[in-house]
């Protein structure tokens, strides 16, 4: 039962560190960078958005639009992913 206790613990701690990873480096990414793909059905409201920042690509779904379409606002506490180049590129 001991090596359970800390295999959970070591779990736990795993989450920590990279927890808010990502959604942290996407608060720093401008946000004239993020573009949004209009081909997609919202979900739950959000739009899923995509930009490029050091060299790195992400996504995320927590884009929010205008009535005209327009990128209002990222939710960034939403799902963030380190997305491809290729995926990047059929969007933007």
């Amino acid at each position: 039962m001991k090596f359970v206790k800390n295999y959970n613990s070591f779990l736990n701690e795993s989450e920590s560190v990279t927890e808010g990873k990502l959604e942290d480096i996407a608060a720093k990414i401008p946000f004239k960078e993020w573009y949004v793909d209009h081909d997609t059905d919202p979900e739950d409201g959000y739009h899923y958005a995509v930009a490029k920042y050091k060299g790195k690509y992400y996504g995320c779904w927590g884009a929010v639009v205008n009535a005209g379409g327009d990128l209002e606002d990222v939710d960034f506490d939403l799902e963030v992913e380190e997305i491809t180049r290729s995926e990047y590129e059929a969007i933007s």
